[in-house]
């Protein structure tokens, strides 16, 4: 159902119910122009002119309805009424004698005019939307684009961060390492210091017992 929904509300559901109404309404101004042209014309000559003449009044129908922008209002509604008349003498509505076929003829008439107008214009804001359509996918696609790549930029700055952070977290170790270094000297050296304390320490006490040893001679001596 959905398919079906999309179809009928797409540009290509107006294109081709509009490309049926122009190729029918060829035939109908075709056979006007035969009908209209000189019969002094020979028949191969007559139909070629009358096969150009009905594409190309179809075509400007078409081209001028398609082209609103730069088309006057006047000159659409002008070419809708020239195809309701050409429908007319199709039907031969003026030599007609009977009532009801002639309004019959008419009502024919201005329904295929109507339909072919509102197919052109349906086809044009159809088309119109389809554009619109197009350049919001192409936006939203630069927009992707733009986002692919600023992340692609984040993940190689984040990739960067991580590989600095590498190599701080190796600094620290070293430093680190260092540092432990540092404190085991340190400690060597305090242990060192301690030892070279006692032993001065230890050479003091002697030699103060040296003194008092020295100071107990003199005594006997001196008496």
């Amino acid at each position: 159902m959905n398919q079906i929904g999309n179809f009928i509300t797409s540009v290509k559901a107006v294109m081709i119910a509009m490309l049926l109404i122009i190729v029918a309404l060829v035939f109908d101004s075709h056979t006007l122009f035969v009908r209209t042209l000189p019969s002094e014309m020979g028949t191969i000559a007559k139909e070629i002119t009358a096969w150009g003449m009905a594409i190309a009044f179809e075509l400007t129908v078409l081209l001028a309805t398609a082209n609103s922008n730069y088309v006057h209002k006047s000159i659409q509604y002008f070419l809708a009424l020239c195809t309701l008349m050409t429908t007319l003498f199709f039907f031969d509505v003026f030599t007609e004698t009977n009532t009801t076929k002639i309004f019959q003829i008419v009502f024919v008439s201005i329904m295929i005019a109507c339909i072919n107008f509102i197919y052109a214009e349906l086809f044009v804001k159809k088309w119109k939307e389809h554009l619109e359509n197009l350049n919001s996918s192409d936006v939203q696609l630069q927009k992707i684009v733009m986002l692919q790549s600023k992340l692609q930029e984040s993940e190689n700055n984040c990739n960067e961060l991580k590989e600095s952070n590498i190599l701080a977290e190796q600094k620290i170790v070293k430093h680190q390492l260092q540092v432990s270094e540092l404190e085991s000297q340190l400690q060597i050296n305090e242990q060192k210091l301690v030892e070279r304390e006692q032993a001065f320490a230890t050479i003091q006490s002697e030699l103060s017992v040296l003194k008092k040893k020295l100071s107990r001679k003199k005594t006997v001596i001196y008496t």
